[in-house]
């Protein structure tokens, strides 16, 4: 998984590679917890090359955390927010 701009001033472009076919969940959640920004991205196929783009730019500057969720997929990526 790869996440660019990092850190951003809001806008993150991310660019996983699933290897399982399906649906694949995207949360952001803030440093006390909360889900600020969730979206769903499908793949047909084993081994397809997701793009995806995330707006934080109505939150504040800080840490966030991104979850992504799918069949027999799970990863974290620590997102940095500058303004």
């Amino acid at each position: 998984m790869l996440v660019q701009p990092n850190p951003s001033d809001g806008n993150f472009s991310v660019s996983i590679k699933n290897p399982t076919s399906g649906k694949l969940n995207l949360r952001v959640y803030n440093s006390s917890g909360m889900l600020v920004n969730c979206r769903c991205c499908s793949n047909g196929s084993i081994n397809h090359e997701i793009q995806s783009e995330i707006d934080l730019s109505s939150q504040p500057s800080g840490f966030y955390i991104l979850k992504v969720v799918g069949e027999n997929f799970l990863k974290y990526q620590k997102l940095i927010l500058t303004k």
